[in-house]
């Protein structure tokens, strides 16, 4: 069983460092839709994280990985004029699964106290869609992201987001989504020159645009 530990270090970090996020975003639906449509993103996430060796030999990049959920929520307009909302998780699921994933590549500093950063992909999936009274299951979001780390505290930067449901896509975001959160450590090598994996627990929140 996971030491409990680490998540009333997140709860703790992230009160010190978080609001709600609530943002409203330009978005353009579908390529027939009518300019400059709106949405209303928020949400807050929590995971694992993995780097797969810290530091990174001779200051270069490495990759990593997350897993994690998102609970939120996305409202907006499809290519048809209709408005849609998709909530994460799926509340109609019997047991809600991870339903957050990332890969990215990551230079970090060693020791931890400084900084570091990172560039990747992330799928958000799973959410309940109910599109003009048309429900599914499969509400999902995909896109890029930047990560921005100070000590404990990050800063995730989120663009070009795809929202999408049964094949179809609902909208695609076109403005910038800029969100905070905690980076909690639960593995650290003892030195500088003991290359190895790093693990930590991270949450925040972020708007998905």
């Amino acid at each position: 069983m996971r030491d409990r530990a680490p998540r009333r270090l997140i709860a703790w970090a992230v009160a010190s460092v978080l609001g709600t996020a609530s943002m409203s975003v330009g978005t353009t639906a579908a390529a027939s839709s009518p300019p400059n449509m709106t949405a209303v993103v928020a949400g807050a996430w929590q995971g694992a994280l993995t780097l797969s060796l810290y530091p990174c030999p001779g200051g270069g990049t490495c990759n990593g990985s997350f897993t994690g959920s998102l609970v939120g929520e996305a409202t907006g307009v499809d290519g048809a004029g209709h408005p849609f909302v998709i909530v994460w998780p799926d509340p109609t699921a019997l047991l809600p699964a991870p339903n957050l994933s990332a890969t990215f590549a990551y230079n970090e500093a060693c020791p931890l106290g400084t900084g570091g950063n990172a560039l990747g992909s992330f799928t958000l999936s799973g959410g309940l869609v109910d599109d003009n009274g048309i429900v599914s299951h499969d509400g999902s979001v995909t896109g890029a992201f930047g990560w921005l780390r100070l000590g404990t505290a990050v800063v995730v930067q989120m663009t070009g987001g795809t929202l999408t449901s049964g094949g179809q896509t609902l909208a695609t975001e076109q403005t910038l989504g800029i969100g905070v959160g905690a980076f909690v450590p639960t593995s650290v090598p003892s030195t500088c020159a003991n290359l190895q994996p790093l693990t930590a627990e991270v949450a925040g929140t972020a708007g998905i645009q």
